[in-house]
């Protein structure tokens, strides 16, 4: 019975060839050594970062609930996982990577737009996440010496990316060889990370409902504007409370920036005289200000000292608007398949690495939509 390989590999020699280069020919069998684990273990390093916990975050922020969050995140990364594994396929099946994979679609010469394409937002990718990377490293620092970080730039966050940087290529320069070491480490100690991160907030949220409760105050805005039956514009202030229904937060102060002069002009400290709560603009700020530009800042006082939240801009309130709507649904699904779109066309780059097409399939189903939920 005629049986189709799983796998092919070059068995002429095509140095010659002026389309030949080491990095992009065929990876011969005896180096195709990852598995399902692997492939499985790098997903877990991908998907365990800041820009994930950010792009969940601000679901909640924007108003979805922890439910409808999850359920976004779980149909959006099973999706994508779809190309995925079917853009794999000629990885593991021919052992070569996008650029090579590509030219059937846009030829010899034409492929190389696309690969510059990828390859710019690939710089912008680890861009972010090292710059990420350094600011741990700066606060890492400064937690070890007693230093106080700042909130704008300064060196040590530069030296912080700096470093981070060059861990990152180091292992680059090294090859995929000691990427695919990192990560079947790393992926235990990041797994075990979460579950610790999740215990830890259970514990001190006094359970794991109460954490969940606790979260559905992030999807209220801090503060938004609206204009009242007499043209007026105020502000509703909305403060989070602890698991014992404590303001978290004593007052909160309004700014904006004068167009005049280029600073900032406050208002004093505002005592919170509960969760809820309306003021007038005109009274606690100039009505020469600029409404477009309000942000709000709140303080609480306690046995460890003085706390001051970040600034945030305050929200104006459309009336039009429908948060849970179906619309904010796609969008964010939308947001979330593009987390890894441009992974899903340059994945052959590492699955031509992959021991079979089984390997590649399990391990893609398992690390990706399993490590992003």
């Amino acid at each position: 019975m005629f049986m189709k390989k799983e796998t092919e590999e070059l068995t002429e020699d095509v140095s010659s060839s002026p389309l030949y280069s080491e990095d992009l020919a065929p990876v011969p069998a005896s180096k195709r050594t990852w598995s399902t684990w692997n492939l499985a273990a790098i997903w877990v390093g991908m998907a365990v970062c800041i820009p994930t916990y950010i792009l969940a975050s601000y679901m909640i922020r924007s108003g979805l609930s922890w439910q409808v969050a999850l359920i976004i995140i779980g149909l959006a990364n099973l999706i994508i996982t779809v190309p995925m594994v079917l853009n794999g396929h000629a990885g593991v099946k021919y052992g070569v990577p996008f650029p090579v994979v590509g030219r059937a679609a846009f030829g010899t010469k034409g492929i190389h737009i696309p690969a510059i394409v990828r390859a710019i937002v690939a710089c912008g990718w680890f861009g972010v996440q090292t710059w990420i990377g350094g600011l741990a490293f700066y606060a890492i620092f400064n937690v070890l010496t007693g230093n106080t970080g700042t909130v704008g730039l300064d060196v040590g966050k530069f030296v912080g990316f700096a470093a981070f940087w060059f861990v990152n290529i180091y292992f680059i320069w090294q090859g995929t060889e000691s990427i695919k070491w990192l990560e079947h480490y790393a992926a235990p100690i990041l797994i075990g990370i979460g579950i610790v991160l999740i215990g830890w907030g259970v514990y001190e949220g006094g359970s794991f409902g109460m954490v969940l409760k606790q979260g559905d105050q992030l999807g209220k805005s801090s503060a938004v504007m609206h204009t009242d039956t007499e043209n007026n514009q105020q502000i509703n202030i909305t403060s989070l409370v602890d698991k014992e229904g404590k303001l978290k937060a004593s007052s909160f102060q309004l700014s904006s920036e004068n167009k005049g002069t280029g600073t900032p002009e406050m208002s004093d400290w505002i005592p919170l005289t509960g969760q809820n709560m309306t003021v007038d603009v005109s009274e606690l700020l100039p009505a020469s200000l600029p409404s477009s530009d309000l942000k709000v800042q709140f303080k609480a006082e306690n046995e460890t000292g003085l706390v001051v939240s970040s600034i945030i801009p305050v929200t104006v309130a459309d009336p039009s608007s429908n948060s849970g709507s179906t619309w904010t649904f796609i969008l964010w699904l939308t947001a979330m398949v593009g987390f890894w779109a441009t992974m899903s066309l340059s994945i052959a780059d590492i699955t031509r690495y992959a021991a079979t097409q089984r390997s590649q399939v399990t391990g893609q189903f398992i690390g990706l939509p399993g490590t992003m939920i």
